[in-house]
């Protein structure tokens, strides 16, 4: 399959699975399709788990798969930063289970071939259970389109032939304007984190709506988090 690489943002604090996104722009019809499939992904993974609360133990993993031109996943595997072989299971046997939409011929003709290869990652929060209860709704509809925002504007520039992995977090006033950041790469050095704060610096953030802030009980200004992540091919 073609692509240089997987670029994702990941945001910190509740349980997150997320389908790592094809070479921006370049493929719309296989974009389109990698969309789908998140969605069904997300929804089995944390469903499968949400039974086993015992597992929800701050682990991070890594899924690779293939799925063929039917929609039926291949050769899936699963890694994680601090072993945890049941946990594995219970994500391998969930995603090998799934049988996907079957993959539209725009995307098998764009990708050159009629499979896809994929690949997601899962983090486990220890406290996801009480986590996502104490999701607000209006803070999490403002924080995922910045989130998004910032993924667009580094697509360009955030690549290597290594990985890269920089944790940010930065606080906006109620206009949206930025008033502190402080950004730190586990993969990657000081080049990736300087790209993650010009682009910080650089995106143009909404206003944030009051009820965020009367929802989460707190003046100005309003936390941002998360993990930019890009894995080459």
């Amino acid at each position: 399959m073609r692509g240089a690489g997987f670029l994702v943002v990941l945001a910190a604090g509740v349980m997150c699975f997320h389908t790592l996104a094809f070479a921006a722009g370049k493929l719309p019809a296989a974009d389109a399709y990698n969309e789908r499939l998140k969605t069904i992904v997300n929804k089995a993974l944390r469903s499968a788990l949400m039974k086993h609360p015992d597992r929800l133990n701050g682990i991070a993993m890594k899924i690779h798969y293939a799925v063929d031109r039917d929609g039926h996943v291949h050769n899936v595997k699963v890694t994680s930063r601090t072993h945890d072989s049941s946990a594995e299971k219970i994500v391998a046997n969930t995603l090998a289970a799934i049988t996907f939409p079957p993959i539209p011929i725009e995307a098998q003709l764009e990708v050159g071939a009629g499979y896809l290869e994929l690949a997601a990652q899962v983090t486990l929060a220890a406290d996801a259970l009480s986590a996502e209860k104490a999701e607000i709704p209006t803070y999490y509809n403002y924080r995922m389109p910045v989130h998004k925002i910032m993924q667009s504007d580094l697509e360009s520039s955030f690549h290597a032939p290594y990985p890269l992995e920089v944790d940010y977090e930065f606080y906006l006033d109620p206009h949206g304007d930025l008033t502190t950041m402080r950004v730190h790469a586990r993969a990657g050095g000081q080049w990736a984190e300087q790209i993650v704060a010009r682009s910080i610096r650089r995106i143009k953030c909404p206003p944030i709506p009051p009820k965020v802030f009367k929802e989460l009980e707190q003046k100005p200004p309003l936390k941002i988090y998360g993990t930019m992540t890009w894995q080459p091919r």
